[in-house]
């Protein structure tokens, strides 16, 4: 539960800078200050952290926030309602464990369906809102493993069959995490994934494709919709590096590993801004004048960021070096 908080916390800092960037829009950035909220509600977590920030003009300075500024404000009002239901929220100025500076959060699980709605406001600054609704429990039907060779390197391709409702646009996150072990510390690394041999995991469409650069991911979060889906299920192949699974770690005690495979269901507008940012790094020669830019996504009314709820669930395997035999040379 505690990487979970972590992972949350590495993307709201995320979220920050990349709020802050001219990719938001120049007209947006030249306009007057206002507030940045984030905040990512789920059913895994009993404790939902409130990120509420302030913009800076980008006229009053070449960066808009500055390492102070990126701390939460204080003295803020904010309003968080669960299906209606208004719910305390609490504020800490320190660092925490599960929190950085100035934190706003709220205690208490949340149930698939609730519908959550955050209104906040600072003097000085015009008041946001944002809402969201925490999407149903994605299911994994079961996980295959089978071994690759291609460009004199060994892959590990794991088969991961999920349900989807084909009468209704869901979108998905998934993230692979390798667990390995060196006495009794534990230790937990996010693999990369090859998305070669999985079109759901593919920018189709973009110049990327045409100049055949990398597909690039936010934080191994390999998100996707369920377009090229024509059934109630699917299956994404996944290929990971052999010598990444095993050697990354030199420290771990043998060649077993212990494998998570996550699978979240996402909102769209989770979905969308997280699109937005792997849009950004993907369109890097947009600078060039070689491809488009892609403004951040904005769903908060009155300022800017996002509030997006997932759920996720958990399929743990334990793998072994030398384990499966080459099946398929490309």
């Amino acid at each position: 539960m505690k990487r979970n908080h972590i992972q949350i916390l590495a993307l709201i800092a995320t979220m920050i800078c990349c709020a802050c960037s001219n990719e938001v829009g120049l007209d947006e950035l030249k306009a007057a200050p206002k507030l940045v909220l984030y905040c990512f509600p789920n059913v895994d977590n009993d404790t939902t952290i409130i990120s509420l920030t302030a913009s800076r003009p980008m006229y009053q300075n070449s960066l808009m926030v500055s390492s102070n500024d990126m701390y939460g404000v204080r003295d803020a009002h904010i309003t968080y309602t669960v299906n209606g239901e208004k719910q305390t929220v609490f504020f800490t100025e320190e660092k925490t464990d599960l929190m950085p500076p100035r934190s706003y959060y709220v205690i208490g699980h949340h149930q698939v369906g609730d519908h959550v709605r955050i209104e906040a406001s600072v003097e000085g600054l015009p008041s946001v809102q944002a809402e969201t609704v925490i999407p149903d429990m994605p299911f994994i039907h079961e996980v295959k493993q089978v071994m690759i060779h291609r460009d004199n390197q060994n892959f590990r391709q794991f088969q991961v069959t999920i349900a989807d409702n084909p009468n209704a646009d869901d979108f998905y996150a998934i993230r692979l995490e390798m667990e390995s072990s060196n006495d009794s510390i534990i230790t937990i690394t996010t693999a990369t994934i090859n998305t070669d041999d999985e079109p759901a995991l593919k920018a189709g469409g973009s110049i990327d494709d045409l100049l055949d650069d990398e597909n690039t991911f936010y934080g191994q979060f390999y998100i996707f919709n369920d377009d090229t889906f024509n059934d109630n299920r699917y299956t994404l192949h996944l290929n990971v590096n052999e010598h990444d699974i095993f050697h990354a770690n030199m420290d771990a005690d043998d060649a077993t590993r212990k494998v998570h495979v996550k699978l979240y269901k996402i909102t769209p507008a989770y979905f969308r801004f997280i699109k937005s940012i792997n849009d950004q790094t993907n369109y890097e020669l947009g600078e060039y004048g070689l491809a488009p830019t892609s403004p951040t996504f904005n769903q908060v009314d009155g300022g800017l960021g996002v509030v997006g709820g997932f759920n996720m669930t958990e399929h743990v395997m334990t793998i072994t070096q030398n384990d499966l035999s080459n099946s398929n040379d490309k």
